[in-house]
């Protein structure tokens, strides 16, 4: 193959950077099992793009169902969590410009 590769779909741009076919950008998280197996390699270690804020974002309702309020709660609970497990900059840490 020649040429420019895009794609908008992680798995296929992972898949592709372990073929070999070049240099990807992409989230830390989606490249960490491949870094790890040594399947891929982190060549621009200081390089990164800016991240941006996680919203969760649901209708306005007066009477909020019970499974809508146990569900947020979850994430606002589990995903700084698993950010941070995954190479994500979360909260204080990230800064409240970019978190």
């Amino acid at each position: 193959m020649h040429g420019r590769v895009e794609s908008d779909e992680f798995a296929f741009v992972r898949s592709a950077t372990e073929s070999g076919l070049g240099v990807a950008l992409g989230p830390v998280s989606d490249f960490a099992a491949s870094v790890q197996s040594g399947s891929a390699e982190r060549v621009l270690p200081s390089f990164a793009l800016q991240s941006a804020p996680v919203h969760i974002v649901w209708p306005s309702r007066r009477f909020e169902p019970a499974a809508v309020t146990l569900l947020r709660g979850a994430l606002v609970h589990a995903l700084p969590r698993w950010l941070s497990q995954h190479g994500a900059r979360v909260g204080s840490e990230a800064g409240a410009a970019r978190p």
